[in-house]
């Protein structure tokens, strides 16, 4: 497979346009590479009107990695509008993992995608 850090990017950028749609407008982000895996450490705020679309979001996240449907689709995914949220259940089937916290201000995830073997 290719493209790694570009779909590594990739999730990231769906991350921060979705959480500016809800109303954020603070984020922390930290991306790790170690021998086996990438870890992405996202947090942000939301406006609190938006709690449901935030848990719709945590949803797609923890479906877990497809790579058929990843690979089907990384493709044809463009930089659609959020009205569409096909591209953040693509970035739900391009991850392995994740943990996330919600509180009434906040939402922290932490991502993991095993990387690549080619």
């Amino acid at each position: 497979m290719r493209h790694t850090k570009k779909k590594i990017s990739r999730i990231v950028d769906e991350l921060i346009t979705f959480f500016y749609s809800v109303g954020g407008n603070n984020f922390d982000i930290k991306i790790r590479e170690d021998g086996e895996q990438h870890a992405i450490f996202f947090r942000s705020n939301y406006a609190p009107n938006q709690l449901d679309r935030v848990n719709q979001l945590c949803r797609y996240l923890k479906s877990g990695r497809s790579p058929a449907i990843e690979e089907s689709y990384w493709g044809l995914a463009g930089g659609g509008d959020l009205e569409d949220e096909s591209e953040l259940q693509l970035i739900g089937a391009m991850l392995d993992h994740a943990d996330i916290k919600i509180d009434p201000e906040h939402v922290t995830f932490y991502l993991y995608r095993t990387r690549d073997k080619h």
